[in-house]
């Protein structure tokens, strides 16, 4: 893990008159939604202080249901839009490139995805998504994409995602990309496995192995490759009721990914993460500062240790707003 984790870490919005289904996101996550939806204060701008000299490095802005309508970074632009019942119809990514001061890849892709529903178990669920790749180097989506994908998900009969798989419209091209889901006893999600394909040939093979502390927040996160553990990565979160993550509001999608950094699924002011990859220890202590008494942090010191045990000291300050 790099400055990337770090930054992203102060880097996934629905109003309770307009909750209109079950899950807050595309991709569930599992922690208490009423908490979730109970909060109206958002996210606006998380702004870089060096040496007094502060820098915008995210800024978001929200429709009038208080839904993330778009987030902007040094390095990406998102966009997001909406289905009358709240379900994400777009999402839009697109990257921007020659910025010095970037340290932070949000996306690897340019890419327009539109998405389908299904009824399921009383509720809405993605049933296919349509997805549009551009070229790494436009300046813009109006374009003619480089390639097209159709995406379907497959639900279990108790409303878990439980297999999805990516090919290409153009039949010619014959690879595919599934992803396989498992999940606990108690429903929540305990293994994604990634499967590139090449006709019947398995190309390439991941898995991600996730543990949860009680409240359902994420306590560890392994990659596997070929039965070697590739990266973990434990987390602490403050759990005293003081406090809670604007960044859980900034995405509507949150995508369960073998490379995830995890920090946009945590509803929980992250306390302490630490990262071990072979014999790399990388280690992160966040120290938060509410200053006008609301749920949401207006500052964050970040402590990073690297693994040649050299500490790096960072500096945030977020700007919150009600609708």
């Amino acid at each position: 893990m790099n400055l990337k984790c770090a930054v992203a870490a102060v880097a996934f919005v629905i109003a309770p008159q307009v909750y209109a289904y079950d899950r807050y996101s595309i991709f569930e996550d599992y922690v208490d939604q009423q908490s979730v939806i109970s909060n109206d204060l958002r996210l606006h701008s998380f702004i870089k202080i060096v040496e007094d000299k502060e820098s915008s490095v995210g800024e978001y802005r929200y429709n009038e249901e208080n839904k993330i309508t778009q987030r902007k970074y040094l390095d990406s632009i998102f966009n997001y839009e909406y289905n009358p019942d709240g379900t994400v119809k777009v999402a839009k990514a697109l990257m921007k490139h020659n910025n010095p001061n970037s340290h932070i890849k949000h996306t690897k892709q340019n890419f327009i995805s539109e998405y389908e529903y299904q009824e399921l178990n009383n509720t809405k669920a993605v049933s296919i998504e349509r997805k549009k790749v551009f070229n790494d180097h436009v300046s813009n989506l109006e374009g003619a994409p480089e390639t097209t994908y159709t995406i379907k998900y497959k639900y279990n009969d108790d409303g878990n995602l439980i297999k999805r798989v990516q090919k290409p419209d153009d039949r010619l091209d014959k690879s595919k990309l599934v992803y396989r889901y498992s999940y606990y006893s108690n429903g929540r999600l305990k293994r994604v496995k990634e499967i590139k394909k090449l006709n019947h040939t398995v190309l390439d093979r991941n898995t991600l192995k996730l543990e949860y502390y009680s409240n359902g927040e994420i306590k560890k996160a392994t990659h596997e490759k070929k039965d070697h553990i590739i990266r973990m990565v434990e987390l602490d979160y403050i759990d005293d009721g003081s406090l809670i993550y604007g960044v859980h509001y900034v995405d509507p999608i949150k995508e369960w990914k073998v490379d995830m950094d995890f920090f946009g699924l945590a509803f929980l002011p992250i306390k302490y993460l630490k990262e071990t990859s072979g014999d790399n220890v990388t280690q992160y202590q966040y120290s938060y500062q509410n200053t006008d008494g609301d749920q949401l942090p207006d500052a964050l010191d970040v402590k990073l240790t690297l693994p040649n045990n050299h500490i790096i000291d960072l500096k945030y300050r977020f700007e919150n707003h009600r609708p």
